[in-house]
């Protein structure tokens, strides 16, 4: 079974908050989808004429060439996490997982301590930060979120141990990053005397938690910023810079292309959409990833 499921190619992956009220579909797409919703909503999906709502953290698996559509909570956003692949079989005989057949589940429950959160989240960090060997790894990743999945959904006893947590000084820091991130004088000082910690501790203990120094993360979570200004909105690179807290747009405009390999007007060109239009503001301290941003695996 396993050597069915890690013979996968995954095209297209996101961590997404959409708006209120949001409806996709109906529509049909060529390939799997496995969407992860970590919070319960009044979100409703239909598949085939049956409809689900999906009122806690669950997964939905959509199979090739099967009409379905959401319609997502009306009062609130709702955040999203998706996987679009193909499972390459020999003589094109139907994978062996359950859950992945005609007959497979529409709608899988998630308990709070399943691991199944977890290895989809490091499958977009590791995508996200561009690391070593990523794709090999996303696919290992997705691939034993479905095994995972495919032993809930055959009634197998699950055991997990709780997620780590960051350390809430760490955490205090990050949602002031999130505040005030738009204003230029923001420096690391601040940051530690959220925390009540020196200047040199709070940076080696954000550095060991986070992967980053705290003027990198300023720094990301600024480019990660301006990367939605660009598609979202329609001004200027001099506002854009601005508006991040960055007051040179000359300066702006080289750390962006030495971080995204493109100039912010580029950018702008190649990802622009209207379909991105639906997306609502994010709170980057939600994810160590870029959020409302997709990953390209071909």
């Amino acid at each position: 079974m396993l050597g069915n499921v890690t013979n996968m190619q995954l095209s297209l992956a996101g961590d997404f908050i959409v708006q209120a009220n949001w409806v996709l579909g109906p529509r049909f797409i060529s390939d799997y989808e496995l969407v992860y919703f970590p919070a319960g909503s009044k979100t409703r999906y239909t598949a085939n004429g049956l409809t689900s709502t999906l009122n806690e953290a669950c997964l939905v698996i959509t199979r090739p060439n099967e009409e379905h559509s959401y319609h997502f909570d009306p009062e609130h956003p709702t955040r999203n996490m998706f996987f679009h692949f193909h499972v390459m079989t020999e003589k094109q005989q139907s994978p062996t997982l359950q859950l992945l057949s005609v007959r497979g589940p529409q709608m899988i429950p998630l308990h709070e301590t399943s691991v199944i959160p977890t290895l989809l989240k490091q499958a977009i960090t590791v995508a996200g930060m561009n690391a070593w060997n990523w794709r090999e790894r996303c696919i290992l990743l997705v691939a034993a979120a479905l095994l995972e999945a495919e032993a809930l959904v055959s009634g197998t006893p699950m055991i997990y141990a709780p997620e780590r947590t960051l350390p809430q000084q760490i955490t205090r820091s990050l949602e002031f990053l999130n505040v005030h991130l738009r204003r230029p004088s923001l420096t690391v000082a601040e940051l530690a005397a959220v925390t009540g910690w020196t200047h040199e501790h709070f940076s080696r203990l954000f550095a060991r938690h986070t992967g980053m120094s705290p003027r990198e993360a300023i720094m990301s979570r600024r480019i990660q910023l301006s990367c939605r200004l660009l598609v979202q909105e329609t001004w200027s690179v001099k506002q854009i810079a601005h508006a991040i807290g960055m007051e040179d747009e000359h300066y702006f405009s080289r750390l962006f292309h030495k971080r995204k390999g493109l100039t912010p007007s580029q950018y702008r060109t190649n990802f622009a959409n209207p379909r991105n239009q639906h997306l609502a503001p994010v709170d980057d301290t939600l994810a160590p990833y870029p959020l409302n941003e997709y990953f390209y695996y071909d």
